[in-house]
């Protein structure tokens, strides 16, 4: 039973944990195509070849929070993807799942893995169009309440 305990707990911590909240700073609203070219320019800089990236999209980015395993809470753009580049052989090495944050114009979070958890990760997210679509018109009407504020 200890042992029960003792691994609920290591898969608890070992998680990331994601939220969308009204009252976070998630920064500038961002379209797909925006997110995408700082996303893939903050990954690139992550590789031996960055010209033999190639990119996969399958979700939309959505503003959230996340909170990485024993790092702090992030608020911003965030989405799950693939990427495939070259290894220090010069061929491919197979696609990565690509967790990618970012504020503004920056990556703040950026995570490859061939790993499975990264890919438990990205499926509790949840990022389908309709829930990514719900969360943009929150996000949306967040935005115009906070301009009519300032008003």
């Amino acid at each position: 039973m200890r042992w029960g305990w003792l691994l609920a707990c290591c898969l608890a911590v070992s998680t990331g944990s994601a939220i969308a909240q009204e009252s976070e700073d998630f920064g500038p609203p961002l379209t797909q195509a925006q997110f995408r070219a700082t996303a893939e320019e903050g990954i690139r800089a992550q590789l031996k070849d960055p010209d033999s990236a190639r990119f996969k999209w399958p979700y939309v980015a959505v503003p959230m929070s996340y909170k990485p395993a024993f790092e702090a809470r992030r608020s911003g753009y965030l989405t799950c993807g693939l990427v495939n580049a070259k290894n220090s052989y010069g061929g491919y090495g197979g696609d990565q799942i690509v967790m990618v944050m970012v504020y503004g114009s920056e990556v703040i979070y950026a995570e490859m893995r061939y790993q499975n958890s990264l890919a438990n990760d990205c499926a509790k997210l949840r990022l389908n169009s309709s829930r990514a679509e719900e969360i943009m018109e929150q996000h949306r009407k967040r935005i115009a309440a906070e301009s009519e504020d300032k008003k």
